[in-house]
């Protein structure tokens, strides 16, 4: 079975000194040398980058501590070392499920919330005329 690259998340770790070859899909997102909105990015701007990526399904993402880079893969063949970047498996739990909140329960016979107020009587002096 060929090399999956880095199987550790950020949570775990990652890879340290590693980055997936540029053989695979990849994207770099963020680039000291790109004064534009894509420049420089933290570790966890390019963690964000890698989950909310559409061009293609971010499976690992490398980032440049002391540059402030970041490269986003499409798989992780032919990982190798590179003594600027760490790498990291994408988690897979990073998107989130929507709460479902259970049905509030109908309020029990004659109480409160089962009674329907009438409007209070309006004194006859307020009445209009």
């Amino acid at each position: 079975m060929p090399d999956q690259g880095c199987s550790k998340t950020r949570a775990q770790g990652g890879c340290t000194k590693r980055r997936c070859a540029k053989s695979n899909t990849y994207n770099k997102i963020c680039d000291k040398d790109n004064k534009a909105p894509t420049g420089s990015c933290s570790v966890d701007q390019c963690e964000l980058k890698c989950k909310d990526h559409t061009a293609f399904k971010c499976t690992h993402w490398a980032h440049d501590i002391k540059d402030n880079e970041c490269y986003l893969f499409a798989g992780c063949l032919d990982e190798g070392d590179d003594g600027d970047y760490n790498l990291f498996k994408m988690a897979t739990n990073t998107t989130t499920t929507p709460l479902t909140l259970a049905p509030e329960p109908a309020p029990a016979p004659g109480s409160p919330a089962d009674q329907v107020l009438a409007p209070a009587p309006v004194p006859s002096s307020a009445a209009p005329r």
